[in-house]
């Protein structure tokens, strides 16, 4: 093809693919827009209960902020609570938390709110409801890495990642999840491009979002390249600047909740101990006459299974997500009742990285028929979004 009928093949190509993003990115702040007032700014965002309300620490329970009443609200709003005392100093953050021992080792998006905010809880406030969604944006950049706009498979793929549940629960109440994913697609992203070091700096900052982000790490390590001393001393490297941030933070609350910093809150328990509680739960409620919640969990269940066995089926071993994602695979197990809990559950937002990796497996599949059927099992939460009402 002459050098200028391909330019003229590229540009319409490119402006597909910029209208198609604009248009994304502009459904997005669409729904996040409706969430907006005009005496709370975006704190609907966060999820303030009233059954909290009296423990809210004193810098933010004068200023405007919306609560939703008769209820204990969800995990945002204690983190923007540590954001206004980012050393936790005060003791009267800590009693504003549930579990302040397991708040306090998630400590990275309080931070950032209290820098993008200059220290004023006003102004943290809005920017703790609306990190998520510059996370978001920045994602839908980064995962075009994988998935190419410029195909019906790439296409979708994308839009099933960037509008998964997960994603949408993580924005819809300030939560860590989403930042915490748009940090491991830049780790892996430096580990594709030869920047290991800066990978393994990546997943340091992202195990302060959530200490489960440390198995990120599994992207850096490659047994393939165990070859000899100095290549295991090199990854072994990788490891330790990965885990300096999260050992320095935990050393430090150490001094203020001594052994308590372990405390899991249940939130680790035999292996499928989670899995089976809801799924009783579920047939419990189905033999009774209930719909709703039954059909989410077998649909949840089916989307893990499906995406744990094409991970299984076509091992990877050379690829960071895969490496990544059979991690998330081995953690799933592992995660308690709590995690199970809810209308979605936590769980399809701690498992992010599994769904990632299981849409960049997807690439592989060749088979037209299969690749649309598996897209369709393993992303079936999207049709558990909350955030456009």
């Amino acid at each position: 093809m002459p050098a200028d009928d391909l330019a003229g093949a590229v540009r319409p190509a490119r402006w597909r693919v910029l209208v198609v993003h604009s248009a994304t990115i502009a459904i997005l702040l669409g729904g996040v827009a409706s969430y907006y007032d005009s005496s709370s700014g975006f704190t609907a965002l966060i999820g303030f209960g009233g059954k909290q309300a009296a423990s809210v620490v004193p810098a933010l329970r004068d200023l405007p902020h919306r609560v939703t009443q008769g209820t204990a609200g969800y995990d945002g709003q204690f983190y923007v609570q540590m954001a206004v005392d980012p050393l936790l100093e005060d003791p009267l953050t800590d009693r504003a938390m549930d579990v302040a021992p397991l708040r306090a080792r998630r400590i990275l998006l309080s931070w950032t709110a209290y820098v993008l905010g200059f220290g004023r809880p006003a102004w943290i406030l809005q920017v703790f409801a609306l990190q998520n969604v510059l996370a978001w944006i920045a994602l839908t950049f980064v995962l075009r890495r994988w998935f190419a706009l410029t195909t019906a498979r790439g296409l979708a793929l994308w839009l099933a990642t960037v509008f998964s549940a997960g994603l949408l629960w993580s924005i819809r109440f300030a939560l860590l999840d989403g930042p915490s994913l748009l940090l491991i697609a830049l780790a892996v992203a430096s580990v594709e491009s030869g920047r290991r070091w800066l990978a393994a700096g990546i997943c340091g900052i992202g195990g302060l979002a959530r200490e489960t982000n440390v198995l990120s790490l599994f992207g850096l390590i490659d047994p393939a390249e165990w070859k000899s001393a100095r290549s295991i001393a090199r990854q072994a490297g990788f490891v330790v600047l990965a885990l300096v941030p999260l050992a320095i933070w935990f050393d430090y609350i150490h001094s203020i909740y001594r052994s308590q910093i372990f405390t899991s809150g249940e939130t680790l328990a035999r292996p499928f101990a989670g899995a089976v509680w809801r799924t009783h739960l579920a047939l419990e409620e189905f033999t009774g006459g209930g719909y709703q919640r039954p059909a989410m969990t077998f649909a949840m269940v089916a989307a893990f299974v499906t995406q744990i066995g094409l991970l299984v089926a076509r091992p990877r071993w050379q690829e960071p997500w895969w490496r990544i994602g059979v991690a998330y695979a081995a953690l799933l197990p592992l995660l308690g009742q709590p995690l199970w809990t809810g209308t979605p559950p936590t769980v399809i937002r701690v498992e992010l990285p599994l769904l990632v990796a299981f849409n960049v497996g997807l690439r592989t599949v060749e088979r037209r028929d299969a690749f649309w059927l598996l897209l369709a099992c393993g992303n079936v939460s999207l049709l558990l979004q909350p955030l456009f009402r």
